[in-house]
């Protein structure tokens, strides 16, 4: 194909990176791209990172699908 997924894809083939992507809908928030608190098997809440920081973490090419159904202020955050 010639749109821009395989565009994107190809490219960051050609850096040796691998894509993730993230189809996001308009009930998006702000713990579905950075991650939040989770309670843990102990009972205590710990900071779980979502997938998408892990991603980046590991250096892989990120694309976020449909982000402009993600309302404004999670889009600020990811800012």
């Amino acid at each position: 194909s010639s749109g821009k997924s395989a565009l994107i894809n190809l490219s960051c083939r050609l850096i040796g990176s691998r894509v993730v992507t993230f189809n996001l809908t308009a009930g998006c928030d702000t713990s579905d791209l950075l991650g939040g608190f989770v309670q843990s098997s102990d009972g205590k809440f710990v900071w779980r990172d979502s997938i998408l920081v892990e991603a980046m973490e590991k250096g892989y090419c990120a694309v976020l699908d449909n982000a402009n159904f993600c309302p404004p202020s999670v889009l600020d955050r990811l800012n």
